[in-house]
């Protein structure tokens, strides 16, 4: 049976009911000591400057008293909250009426504390509680009903402040939390890359060693090296991808990793790199696609392009563009539509704010091209 609350409370004040308290700051304890100091400070030398105030001196020591728990206000926002409040409600009991000292103006931060730091049952209860010591207060003329009416119009203003601020930091974490969700993906895209470029290499090998061990054994000694090699950058590869999934940091990424691609261990498949890398510097994200790019490019064009012998990657940057181009030397391709290696490309293409077009070549082969901004995505 659902409890009380849940069925009285629906939409909004459900949901204020059950909000979590944020995590928060670790600021260094000084400043918070340094706070209560000034306040206490403040409070002493106002009391000592303006001694016709009526009980000036034990307004003073209620109000040094209730600036110590500002230490624990993002802690326990409650809990110092009617630590404040006591101490305030015996002064006024005491003495008869409110502080009228200028320099307990930092009791308002105890009410802005909680909506910011507390968690939706500590705001209600403790707006609550600051309401209700209102009638307590009047009844007993330590305050008239103007001056309680305005100081819960000020507690309401900085309750709205608070929350604005509260909602503006939930939207910065969502924010962090979406930017690392689609930096995942990006690892997941490389990870894809990295595994379908070399597994195909040592697939198309393994075949070939495989239809020539018997007759030729020199060369299936020779793919046997290949895949050695292969396996052994796969894994080179993989343990970058690791460090970054570890946030550990990893090596710079820059236009010159695209000679790895002709470096590369072949089966037969030429690989010809040309870079002009330019003058202006390129963002470490472009650099980092234009090579996925063109890594999933000679990947395609070794296992799809029928009877190609060389690939030519060339990249060019220009003052607001890098541009990128693949050609195959093969016939005609021998899938079509999209799979996953081109959707890939264009989605690299695209979170960089560049775009990406493929198709066949006028020689019969297959081109990709590529044209990225050279600073990324504003």
């Amino acid at each position: 049976m659902p409890r009380s609350y849940d069925v009285v409370m629906t939409g909004w004040p459900a949901a204020l009911w059950r909000l979590p308290a944020p995590t928060p700051p670790a600021l260094p304890v000084v400043r918070d000591v340094a706070l209560v100091g000034a306040a206490v400070a403040a409070a002493v030398v106002e009391g000592a400057l303006r001694p016709e105030l009526p009980a000036a001196a034990a307004h003073v020591v209620a109000t040094a008293l209730a600036a110590v728990p500002l230490i624990w206000r993002r802690r326990h926002p409650l809990l110092v909250l009617l630590a404040a409040v006591a101490v305030g409600l015996l002064a006024s009991v005491i003495t008869g009426q409110q502080t009228q000292l200028v320099s307990a103006a930092f009791l308002l931060l105890y009410p802005f504390s909680l909506v910011r730091w507390g968690s939706g049952r500590a705001i209600v209860a403790g707006l609550a509680l600051v309401l209700l010591l209102q009638v307590p207060l009047v009844v007993l003329g330590a305050t008239t009903p103007t001056d309680a009416v305005g100081g819960l119009v000020v507690v309401v203003a900085l309750a709205a402040v608070a929350s604005a601020l509260r909602i503006r930091a939930a939207g910065r974490v969502r924010e962090l939390e979406m930017a690392a969700v689609r930096e995942r993906e990006r690892l997941a895209r490389d990870l894809h890359d990295t595994v379908a470029h070399h597994v195909s290499a040592i697939a198309v090998r393994a075949n070939a060693g495989l239809a020539t061990s018997a007759a030729d054994p020199a060369r299936a000694t020779e793919a046997l090296e290949i895949i050695v090699a292969e396996a052994s950058r796969t894994l080179e590869e993989l343990r970058g991808v690791l460090r970054l999934l570890r946030d550990e940091t990893p090596g710079a990424a820059d236009l010159g990793r695209v000679h790895q691609l002709a470096a590369a261990p072949s089966d037969g498949l030429q690989v010809r790199v040309a870079v002009d890398a330019g003058e202006e510097p390129v963002d470490e994200r472009v650099a980092d696609a234009v090579f996925r790019i063109a890594q999933e490019s000679v990947t395609n064009a070794r296992r799809h392009s029928r009877g190609a012998s060389r690939v030519d990657v060339t990249v060019e940057v220009h003052p607001s563009e890098v541009r990128l181009r693949v050609v195959d030397d093969g016939g005609p391709a021998v899938y079509g539509g999209d799979g996953f290696g081109l959707r890939g490309m264009r989605e690299r293409a695209a979170l960089v704010g560049g775009r990406l077009a493929a198709g066949s070549a006028n020689s019969g082969g297959w081109t990709v091209e590529a044209v990225l901004p050279r600073t990324g995505r504003t």
